[in-house]
């Protein structure tokens, strides 16, 4: 099941500096987003709960991404 618009991912390339992706190439990356924005959420929830809140926060999800 697609839950991010090819369009929305062909965005994201082409603000990136893609001039030419093919469709192929597009739901590649929506797959591997996708995944990793699950596995993000996962994780965010985890610091959140852990942290004795039900609201995950940004600094859940930097942290989670390892960018915190």
């Amino acid at each position: 099941m697609r839950e991010i618009p090819l369009a929305i991912v062909e965005k994201i390339a082409r603000n990136n500096g893609v001039d030419r992706i093919s469709a192929d190439a597009l739901r590649e990356i929506e797959l591997f987003v996708e995944e990793l924005g699950e596995g993000i959420a996962k994780e965010s929830g985890e610091i959140a709960k852990h942290s004795k809140r039900n609201t995950i926060l940004g600094k859940d999800v930097r942290l989670a991404a390892g960018k915190g």
